[in-house]
């Protein structure tokens, strides 16, 4: 009888546990998010420690003209995952390479006041990339990682609230871009 109790029980807790576990909003494991256009046109996956939350913006950038652009955040034990997606650039970008287009990228990322460093140039499933660390004043990193695609950028930025950075997530983060 009393075995029977505590097993009870055990079936108890553990069944609250796991509702508690599948209601409270925590993430159990990366999820795999579509980014798309405002108008739900997909762009590109990518995987998130959690689900973010996304928001659309408009924005002048002088060799662009007027961009809009959607952001994708997702906050995970002090680490911040960003995909910023531009949808629609008022200049004709596609014959652009990827190094004539820093300015813009770092205006977009807002990495303009940044000291840059480990920049490399890349290619990812045939599209242009660049890759860098930004360092600013205050101690502050973030590693950002844009590709173009015809005439739209994407780009996965990795920051840190602390001076700790989490180079596995980044660079999963980072790997799991498809598009």
């Amino acid at each position: 009888m009393r075995i029977t109790r505590l097993l009870i029980i055990a079936i108890i807790v553990g069944s609250i546990y796991f509702y508690v576990k599948q209601h409270s909003g925590v993430s159990s494991g990366w999820q795999t998010i579509s980014i798309a256009t405002p108008n739900t046109i997909p762009l590109a996956t990518v995987q998130f420690p959690q689900r973010p939350v996304s928001k659309t913006f408009q924005r002048n950038i002088s060799s662009l003209g007027k961009i809009e652009f959607t952001t994708y955040q997702a906050v995970y034990d002090k680490h911040l995952f960003i995909v910023l997606a531009v949808s629609s650039i008022e200049k004709d970008i596609q014959q652009k390479n990827i190094q004539a287009l820093e300015p813009a990228i770092h205006a977009i990322n807002d990495t303009s006041l940044s000291t840059i460093s480990h920049k490399q140039a890349f290619v990812q499933q045939s599209h242009q990339g660049i890759e860098y660390k930004a360092s600013n004043d205050s101690g502050g990193e973030a590693w950002c990682r844009t590709i173009k695609s015809g005439n739209q950028l994407l780009s996965v930025i990795y920051t840190s609230s602390t001076s700790v950075m989490d180079i596995e997530s980044r660079d999963r983060f980072f790997r799991s871009l498809k598009l």
